[in-house]
């Protein structure tokens, strides 16, 4: 009997969790199925309206994720979001907003649109266009990626040394984030986001280059490198200052 009230007790928390929206997801090969077999499913883009100019799932609709609470939206049915995979919480609220609206069933797409261009689906971004620069990324930015939950691996290029400070150490630095000393082994993953960390003196874009030409499709840079590390997002005269209040 016991076991009977657990089981009923577990079946009733998962229903109150569906309906406050948990986040579910489906991967981009699930989406991609589900647009070939002709599903009544719509597409929601939560990216800024000039990433989805740019390219899109083909059919997708655009409504950025800080519009999204004050847009009105029919019963649509069954909904993917799809964001831009390096802010899965922005995603995951998109996809709660979402559920809170009557006839309207949502889910995330893992990995956003990063993932679906990376699996070599198709996209209305134009053939023959060259793909967009590689991004650069701030440390502040990173660290936020991480936190949010974003599949990210750290590949440290740097020539080795040691500096003061956490920042030196990446598994300290982006406490969740993985890395990789060097070249990660293995196929790339296309739902992880690669960054690259040199020692600030620009290596890591030629590197960059080499891992797209590779299939590596989801790759950035951290801006500034061990230098950023070290300072850990902050100026060289917060830095000074950061230092000069730590010292004896």
């Amino acid at each position: 009997m016991r076991s009977a009230n657990i089981g009923r007790a577990v079946i009733a928390a998962l229903l109150v969790a569906t309906a406050a929206g948990a986040a579910l997801a489906m991967d981009a090969a699930e989406l991609r199925q589900a647009l070939e077999a002709g599903d009544r499913l719509t597409v929601i883009d939560v990216r800024p309206n000039k990433a989805f100019r740019e390219a899109h799932i083909p059919g997708a609709i655009n409504v950025p994720a800080p519009v999204l609470p004050r847009k009105r939206l029919p019963p649509l049915g069954r909904v993917v979001v799809c964001g831009d995979g390096l802010r899965p919480d922005v995603t995951s609220g998109a996809v709660e907003e979402l559920n809170r609206r009557p006839g309207i069933r949502a889910e995330a797409l893992e990995g956003g649109f990063g993932a679906w261009e990376a699996m070599g689906l198709a996209s209305t971004r134009t053939p023959g266009t060259e793909r967009a620069a590689i991004r650069q990324l701030a440390f502040g930015e990173l660290r936020r990626m991480v936190e949010a939950g974003a599949d990210v691996m750290l590949v440290d290029l740097r020539g080795g040394g040691s500096g003061v400070g956490s920042g030196w150490d990446l598994g300290e630095a982006f406490p969740g984030a993985q890395v990789s000393s060097g070249r990660p082994a293995g196929e790339p993953d296309p739902r992880t986001l690669y960054v690259l960390v040199d020692d600030g003196d620009g290596s890591a874009d030629s590197v960059a280059l080499r891992l797209r030409a590779a299939g590596y499709r989801r790759v950035a840079v951290l801006a500034g490198g061990a230098i950023a590390l070290e300072r850990q997002g902050r100026s060289s005269i917060e830095t000074r200052t950061f230092y000069m209040k730590e010292g004896p």
